[in-house]
Order: structure tokens, then sequence, then C-alpha cells
């Protein structure tokens, strides 16, 4: 079913930016999930020790795993390499929030799940970047983000075989960010994608190996850069329509049954990318690119809960010599 193609790539879903361009919605008070109770927030690694915290500075090493991330509790500010890597048996994201003054990762569970809009939570909070999703297994990626200090919560929105979302089985962790120590470079890049209302401007080929893009949000919504790379003979067209096809299709007598409704494996492979960003952020994607065609795509919804992609918000590009 869609379902379960879809839930290998959305970084953030409308169950958390579906109110991005919607007025203020006061936080609810139900504090109640899916299983009649709100999820509660982790230490990004349970119980550290002086070597967990001791991270380079300018570095953010996550691990994902069902269903918990080990990252260190602190690191200090400014540009991030934010590192994902998920050994886990599902495919994982890293995205990051940044909390209001006085709000705590507790609370912004209870917001996601008592508003099932998401309007309620993004009251809460400033899209911060961070990785999207990758695949299970050994998958990785880097993002080189710019991080102000503040307490941040740290989320995976990827949604496991029943359709319940990971931040809601434990994948909700509290990182606190402190004062830069240090001043960084930022990384040359070899390419540029930038965003807009509702389309992206991609390169058109990239050689292979490792590549630096740069993720530009010059729109007036919050954006995400998801990438995946396509099975041969599957296009961007095609992925569109994918997504786009109702949940349980029908065909007429004598004629295939629509994509949408296949059991299997999808025909991408979720390779990263970057997390949602404000408008007029910047990010940089680092990624060990092979030979192929690769989408690019973005869920995240306009006011009226429309995820972009299905405003036409999917482009592609090839990776050849």
């Amino acid at each position: 079913m869609r379902r379960l193609y879809r839930y290998a790539i959305v970084g953030l879903v409308t169950l958390f930016v579906g109110a991005l361009a919607l007025g203020a919605v006061a936080c609810g008070d139900d504090d109640e999930g899916a299983n009649g109770e709100a999820p509660t927030a982790t230490s990004a690694a349970a119980e550290p020790t002086e070597e967990d915290t001791a991270v380079e500075p300018g570095t953010l090493p996550i691990t994902t795993l069902e269903y918990r991330f080990e990252a260190p509790p602190s690191i200090s500010g400014g540009l991030t390499a934010v590192t994902l890597t998920n050994p886990g048996g599902e495919d994982h994201q890293g995205q990051l929030v940044l909390l209001n003054e006085g709000v705590t990762v507790d609370q912004l569970g209870a917001a996601l799940n008592s508003d099932p809009s998401g309007a309620a939570a993004l009251q809460l909070v400033t899209v911060a970047g961070g990785t999207n999703v990758v695949p299970a297994g050994g998958g990785t990626t880097e993002v080189i983000v710019d991080l102000d200090p503040g307490t941040y919560a740290m989320l995976c929105f990827v949604e496991n075989a029943e359709g319940t979302p990971h931040f809601a089985l434990g994948m909700l962790s509290e990182l606190e960010v402190t004062e830069p120590t240090e001043e960084a470079d930022l990384p040359a890049p070899d390419h540029s994608v930038t965003a807009t209302e509702y389309e992206f401007a991609p390169p058109s080929a990239v050689a292979p190996g490792q590549t630096t893009m740069q993720f530009i949000n010059s729109g007036a919504e919050a954006h995400e850069l998801g990438v995946v790379a396509l099975q041969e003979g599957f296009t961007a067209d095609d992925l569109l329509a994918l997504f786009s096809a109702p949940e349980e299709p029908t065909a007429a007598p004598g004629e295939p049954t629509p994509t949408a409704g296949q059991e299997g494996p999808p025909p991408f492979t979720s390779v990263g990318g970057v997390g949602a960003i404000p408008p007029g952020g910047s990010a940089y994607w680092i990624q060990n690119l092979e030979a192929g065609t690769y989408a690019l795509i973005c869920f995240v919804p306009n006011a009226e809960g429309t995820p972009h992609a299905f405003l036409g918000m999917v482009a592609s590009f090839t990776v050849e010599e």
C-alpha cells in the first residue's frame, strides 16, 4: 500500500508541519497519545559518561536504533557537522527543532499527540534542519547546519509498519546546544539546490563520488530536501504518481493494478538529504553518490495541508561519469 512506500522517505510529515502557514493555535491540554500517553523525552544518550559528552567541537554524531537515538546530550553550537549512521532495522532520520524559551521536550511530545494537525507543536519550536531519512542496515549521511545556542529536540517522523511514528516509540530526545567554542568555515559546495514554492532547482548532472550540495530555502515556507535513488526505469514523475495515488486503488477490467497497490519493496532507496529548514535557511548535504538517477522531494505541507510534493515539488538529477 502507499503508506508502506511513503514511510521510507517522508521527513516532516503532516502530523507535525501541516500547519506551517496556519494561524496560531493554542496547545491543547490533552497529554494522551495514540496509546493513551504522550511520548516521553529521552536524553540523546542514556546515562552519558564523560567520554560520551566529549565530542569534537562542531560535530554531532548520531546513531539510530529501534527506537532510540544514541548521541551526545550536549554539543557546542555554530556550524555543526551532523552525521547520522543507521545500523537499525528500519529507516530513520534526525530532524532537529529549536524549542522556544521555556518549552520542554515533554511539552513538545504532548503537543504532538494532542493536535494531529501539528499546529500546536509548531507553536513551540523553530525547524532547524538535521538529516533526512537514511536506510536501515548501515545507511549514513552528513549535513552541516548552523545551530544557535538553546535547547533542541531530535525527532524521527518515519512510521513503522503499523503506522506509528518513531517519535511516539521513543525517538524524541533532548539536545542542549551551548555557545560555539571555535569558528568554522563553510564548506565549498560542488552543487546547489534551491527550494521555492513549489519547486526545486537542482543540478542537471553530478559526478559520482563524495559530493557537497548546498540546500537553500528561498521560499516563504519551510522546505526539506528528501533524496532517493530511483530504480532503473523509474522516474521522478513515477514517484509523484506513486505517492499521489489513492490509498486503495482500483483497476478497470483487464487493466493492471495501479502501482500504489503493489506489495514488496519500494522502487527507490532513501539516501539522506536535509531535514526541514526555515525560510531563508541554508544547509549542506554531504554524500557519496553512485551513478544513477536521484529524485528530490519535499513532503512539508502548505497551509491547506497539501504536501508540497503533490503541488509539483519533485525534481531529479543524474549522477554519471
